[in-house]
């Protein structure tokens, strides 16, 4: 309901998922070889803001010579810290303190602060007629690939996976998110996700 979602600012830091913070750290340090700078950094904010209030998965065109494990996985652990400052109804410094906590820049930080002030109102809005549901995973699927010869190169042994997660929006809507790694990006993600699962299993009551 939307009371569920009133009450005084938060001010203080507030402490992410480990796995979120991560994905954020991993995103930080590839930072300025992604972004160049606090400019496009704001954008990728903005657009993973405007995404979620649409319930879209931004296309982030910009970005398409960058990693994009780094970028989707980044986006995903953004979007989470987003939603979490919005339920708590946090303010400017609890905002910038999350990035700042993980040793982003502090122009970034506060870009990120910045919009997120910008349109809290309207998060915390749109959470309130969701009930703060994420979209729901139904399927994966995925695609092994490997290239032994390219037109630039006699030999390149470049294994590549490719992943496609078909997930059910809040509304009903389907829809699917698809991406590459390596072999060494697909262990970290099954890393994660064994991570997740026990954190679960050690909440389950007894």
């Amino acid at each position: 309901s939307t009371a569920e979602y009133m009450g005084e600012p938060a001010s203080s830091s507030m402490e992410l998922d480990s796995e979120v913070s991560r994905a954020l750290s991993l995103l930080r340090e590839q930072s300025s070889d992604i972004f160049g700078d606090a400019s496009q950094f704001e954008k990728f904010v903005r657009d993973s803001v405007n995404g979620l209030l649409q319930s879209q998965t931004p296309s982030f065109d910009f970005l398409q010579r960058v990693d994009q494990y780094i970028v989707k996985t980044g986006h995903s652990a953004l979007i989470t810290a987003i939603v979490e400052l919005a339920k708590h109804n946090a303010d400017f410094l609890a905002a910038k303190n999350v990035l700042t906590d993980l040793d982003f820049p502090d122009g970034m930080a506060q870009a990120f602060a910045n919009v997120f002030m910008a349109e809290k109102q309207q998060l915390r809005m749109h959470l309130s007629r969701v009930g703060c549901r994420l979209p729901q995973l139904r399927d994966v699927d995925w695609r092994f690939d490997y290239t032994v010869k390219t037109q630039h190169a006699e030999k390149q042994n470049s294994p590549l996976y490719n992943i496609m997660l078909h997930l059910e929006q809040p509304n009903g809507g389907a829809r699917s998110v698809e991406f590459g790694c390596s072999m060494e990006q697909l262990q970290d993600l099954v890393s994660i996700v064994r991570d997740a699962v026990k954190q679960l299993d050690g909440r389950a009551p007894g």
